[in-house]
This record gives C-alpha cells, sequence and structure tokens, in this order.
C-alpha cells in the first residue's frame, strides 16, 4: 500500500472529500453532456478515479477549459497492476472492487480546469518534470461505462452518450 500512501495534508483532504463523494454515491446518474474526452492509460486513469490524482501530464499544452469524458486506453494494463494495485486501492479506500475491464471505456466525467507547468500542492508524485499538468477537478465515475474507441490528444465524442 505505500503507492498510495497521501503525504501532503492538502492532497489528503482532497482524496478525503473525493473518498467521501464515491462512497457516498456521487457516482454519475445521467452523463453531463461533454463533447471532449482525454484518453488515459489504465494505471494513472485508476489514480484520477480512486487516488486522488488531480493532473494528467502531457508534452503538450492546450487552451481547452472545461468538462470531458476520462477515457482509458485500449492498451491493457500490466496484470501485475491488476493483481497487486487494484486489491491495494480497493483495501485503501474501502471498495470492494473496481472493474477488471477498463480498457477502451469512457469511464469517468471531470473538468479540466488549467494547463501549466506548476505541480500543484500534494501532486508532485504525480507530476513529470518538464511536461505541461492538465489540472483536473470534480471527479465523477460512471455508473456505466461506456465502449469506445479513444483517441490521442482531446477528442470529440462522436457517439450520442446516454
Amino acid at each position: 500500500m505505500g503507492n498510495f500512501i497521501v503525504g501532503a495534508a492538502a492532497h489528503r483532504a482532497i482524496v478525503a472529500l473525493d473518498r467521501e463523494a464515491v462512497t457516498a454515491g456521487a457516482l454519475s446518474r445521467a452523463p453531463m453532456r461533454i463533447a471532449k474526452a482525454i484518453t488515459v492509460r489504465a494505471r494513472p486513469a485508476l489514480d484520477v478515479m480512486f487516488a486522488g490524482k488531480r493532473l494528467e501530464n502531457r508534452t503538450w499544452s492546450t487552451r481547452y477549459r472545461g468538462p470531458l469524458y476520462l477515457h482509458v486506453s485500449a492498451k491493457e494494463m500490466p496484470r501485475r497492476h491488476v493483481s497487486e494495485d487494484i486489491s491495494e486501492l480497493c483495501d485503501l479506500y474501502g471498495i470492494r472492487e473496481i472493474p477488471r475491464k477498463l480498457e477502451g471505456y469512457l469511464v469517468g466525467t471531470m473538468n479540466l480546469v488549467e494547463c501549466t507547468r506548476k505541480t500543484p500542492p500534494g501532486q508532485r508524485r504525480w507530476s513529470q518534470p518538464g511536461h505541461w499538468h492538465f489540472i483536473l477537478s470534480n471527479v465523477k465515475l460512471l455508473r456505466t461505462p461506456i465502449k469506445m474507441p479513444g483517441q490521442l490528444g482531446i477528442w470529440n465524442v462522436k457517439r450520442r452518450v446516454r
């Protein structure tokens, strides 16, 4: 569980609020009307959904601000992460299970609120030096993940999402 212990007090507060939201049923009942998505590999997506990660590292910046779907890359997560880290995440956040198959699905909604090279407080562990950091807020899980192929960059969701 050492990989998921939070160091900064401010970050612990954010994670506690996120944990309360998830356990209190703050799952997206009906997806927001969102036209954009960003694809993230499975492990960083799990960190966004369950471990309080609120930045996404990219080599490019964006002017876009607003709601996004969180899409998990179709590239499969190494099985070692599935067996070890998912059980650690479940224990740490007091949840029973994480879907075993996330790859290739829209799994959540969030807001992109800033694009900066500065690392926000409590996010250093996920920050990659020299990269742009997309600052995320209001992360919510979809009750039912939606199968959809992803793309590079911030992309337009073509199908109607209900």
